[in-house]
């Protein structure tokens, strides 16, 4: 399948395009990545997992999933740029599970969280 993975080559060039400009920005920025399950193609995780390895320090992400991600995670957890949120924080309604970040990572929200 060549062109899935000249395809997932062009996207990898384009993320590190991105990766780089946005740590030149002096800005804390939140990527929120939905229903990260419904990727199936293991380029496509690659790339993903790739992308996460790399991450600026300004950029935080959120990969919400309904079953584990097929990607080698453990590097991103040993160095705590990754948190693991199970069905009890999940559950939590929303102005505690605000709370949870805050204190978790120090962070202030100019919105409310509902």
């Amino acid at each position: 399948m060549r062109d899935g993975s000249i395809l997932s080559s062009a996207i990898e060039i384009g993320l590190t395009l991105l990766i780089n400009e946005i740590a030149a920005l002096l800005k804390e920025i939140v990527l929120v990545l939905d229903d990260f399950h419904v990727i199936g193609d293991s380029n496509m995780l690659k790339v993903a997992t790739n992308f996460l390895k790399h991450l600026p320090q300004n950029l935080h992400q959120v990969v919400a999933t309904r079953s584990e991600p097929a990607m080698d995670l453990a590097s991103l957890l040993a160095k705590g740029r990754m948190v693991e949120l199970g069905q009890t924080i999940c559950g939590l309604p929303a102005k505690r599970s605000g709370y949870f970040f805050i204190s978790r990572w120090a962070c202030s929200f100019r919105q409310k969280l509902y």
